[in-house]
């Protein structure tokens, strides 16, 4: 893995609305990032806080973390 994004911010307060444009535009990324020959995932998981999320990825040794709320993704 050279990228993972992971979406920050998104609470149940922000609506369904909210949470498939800021993961859409999480895919849209993935798909241009594909393009230029990067590996990259995004954990979409909800079951774990940002903080958790950036710890495993570090742990794993990933080199770049990108992260992405609504206000970045507008």
């Amino acid at each position: 893995m050279q990228v993972v994004l992971v979406p920050c911010g998104i609470t149940a307060q922000l609506g369904d609305k909210v949470k498939s444009s800021v993961l859409a535009y999480c895919d849209g990324l993935i798909t241009t990032l594909q393009r230029c020959g990067l590996r990259v995932r995004a954990d979409y998981r909800d079951n774990y806080s940002p903080g958790w999320k950036f710890n495993h990825w570090e742990l794993k040794v990933a080199p770049v973390l990108f992260m992405l709320d609504y206000n970045t993704c507008k």
